[in-house]
């Protein structure tokens, strides 16, 4: 299942990374030179695209066309600094307390999808998430938006 992955960075150096910056180490985590732990979370692209409607509201910068935009791009970089790294916690926040009264394994309604040549095949994709594992990221993703406040860095979004 492909992954957004979310960075601490200072802005100097987020425009001036990409996904190409980056590779896997043997877990398949995240992995540069001076990366911890503590630096980096993954999301699922299903669930990035669940929640993307609200994440549109996003004021960002695109590194790569040197362009604002709002919400991330979703097939490439995204950077979020400033006072935007505050809406971005907002709408973290939310939906980690919306999640919060889920039952421990969640069923959402992902993509429409139908069979080629099979009539009447149509059905919703059924994303299924852990609710302990699912809150637990956003939580860290909500940590690294607070640390990135405080010592005035941004967070780079790399797309799938």
């Amino acid at each position: 299942m492909p992954k957004h992955e979310f960075v601490v960075e200072s802005r100097q150096d987020a425009d001036n990374l990409s996904l190409s910056s980056f590779s896997w180490n043997s877990k398949g985590e995240l992995w540069r030179d001076g990366l911890s732990e503590e630096d980096h979370v993954s999301l699922e692209d299903e669930f990035i695209s669940y929640i993307n409607d609200s994440l549109n509201w996003l004021p960002t910068w695109n590194p790569s066309t040197k362009t604002e935009g709002m919400g991330l791009n979703h097939y490439g970089d995204t950077v979020i600094s400033g006072q935007n790294l505050r809406v971005f916690r907002g709408i973290l926040q939310a939906w980690t307390d919306l999640l919060g009264y889920a039952p421990e394994n969640i069923v959402l309604k992902g993509s429409y999808f139908t069979i080629v040549g099979v009539e009447d095949s149509g059905q919703y994709e059924k994303l299924e998430y852990k609710k302990t594992i699912l809150i637990k990221h956003l939580q860290k993703l909500i940590r690294m938006i607070d640390r990135a406040v405080e010592e005035d860095k941004c967070i780079l979004h790399l797309g799938i």
